[in-house]
């Protein structure tokens, strides 16, 4: 971790928010979650979400979510 940040949260809850982020760039609007999914899900515990579709379109190359857990670490 990056220690300017200084306390950050655990490896987990930094991948959930990734997931998040995902989830609402989406390209079909069905697939995103509302607003209020979103408030709901940040004042929970982490919870199983489900997994972004595959960009349309995108640039650079495929990266796995093990790939960012360990950059992460």
């Amino acid at each position: 971790m990056d220690p300017i940040l200084g306390d950050t949260p655990p490896a987990n809850v930094l991948l959930s928010y990734i997931n998040i982020a995902l989830l609402c760039v989406q390209e079909n609007a069905a697939d995103r979650p509302t607003i209020s999914d979103v408030i709901s899900i940040f004042n929970k515990e982490p919870t199983l979400l489900p997994s972004p579709k595959k960009p349309a379109f995108s640039f650079g190359r495929e990266v796995h979510i093990s790939e960012i857990f360990h950059a992460i670490l």
